[in-house]
């Protein structure tokens, strides 16, 4: 292999050798992130204790995690039964692990999974369960009783749920417009967006333009004018003058400084200017072609 070809081969495996390092170092191990409630019962003290852990473990090792220092007897075939606690219960043995028929004490085993409410008796062995974040473990020592209720977030504490959100704004009033009050007489207002109206003011517009008009109907005791000023109804020649003078369209006023779109000039379309320039371009190019055939 030639001189060359073997540096390259070592400069790859070198590059090889030193992703494969990064991409090992880049993976901590997984921080314990679950947690569970252990509580156990004596018949004379109560024991209750928060354990962490990482995924999920064995009720057995819950209780080895709590302290319990359990005490545990191997049935063929069954598994081990829990024999003391805390060192409290009975003897390990065949014949006395489990009670006798003179003492029938025994620890039952109760169980609350997360998100459960009250406990729930365990038919396996605590080396056959598996506990996870948020469960309730429970231990006492009887004739099958549950120990004292607790849940898991009135112990190890939970986070407040999150408020709800604040209730969004209503719908507007029908037509667009916002609400105005009325005053103590009971008097309504213009509805329309934009109508200005007052006691005495010449028509729903004074010196400007106007995008409405007033709520048809009986003013009564509101003071407000009808669009078009004193004594002009709508739809009445003097009112369709007035709105001419002041160029405003019917029901809508003009901006200031607009202007009519009927006088507005059209400038053009460049389309034409586009295309006589590309004629211009073709003509001349075939004339030089023409000329240099001549030649």
């Amino acid at each position: 292999m030639p001189r060359a070809s073997r540096l390259f081969a070592l400069l790859v495996a070198v590059c090889a050798a030193a992703g494969l390092g990064a991409s090992v170092g880049a993976h901590p191990a997984a921080a314990a992130s679950s947690q569970a409630v252990v509580i156990v019962d004596t018949g004379s003290a109560t024991y209750t204790r928060v354990i962490t852990f990482s995924g999920t473990i064995s009720g057995y090792e819950a209780l080895v995690l709590a302290g319990a220092d359990p005490v545990t007897y191997g049935y063929a075939g069954q598994g081990a039964a829990i024999c003391r606690l805390f060192g409290v219960g009975n003897d390990p043995g065949g014949n006395s692990c489990l009670g006798t028929p003179d003492d029938p004490k025994y620890w039952a085993y109760h169980r609350v999974p997360a998100g459960a409410e009250g406990w729930q008796y365990s038919r396996a062995g605590a080396g056959a369960t598996r506990v996870g974040d948020g469960d309730v473990e429970g231990w006492r020592f009887g004739i099958g009783v549950a120990p004292g209720f607790r849940s898991f977030c009135s112990v190890a504490g939970c986070a407040a749920p999150a408020p709800d959100p604040a209730p969004g704004p209503g719908p507007g009033p029908a037509g667009g417009g916002a609400a105005v009050p009325t005053d103590a007489g009971g008097s309504g207002a213009a509805s329309a967006s934009g109508a200005a109206s007052g006691p005495g003011s010449e028509g729903a517009t004074s010196g400007g333009t106007t995008s409405g008009a007033a709520t048809s109907g009986d003013a009564g005791p509101t003071g407000v004018a009808p669009p078009g000023g004193p004594g002009s109804a709508p739809g009445a020649p003097g009112a369709d003058r007035t709105a001419a003078r002041r160029g405003v369209a019917t029901g809508f006023a003009a901006p200031p400084g607009a202007v009519d779109p009927s006088r507005r000039a059209d400038p053009g379309s460049p389309v034409g200017v586009v295309v006589a320039g590309l004629l211009t371009l073709a003509i001349a190019g075939l004339a030089w072609a023409w000329r240099r055939r001549a030649t």
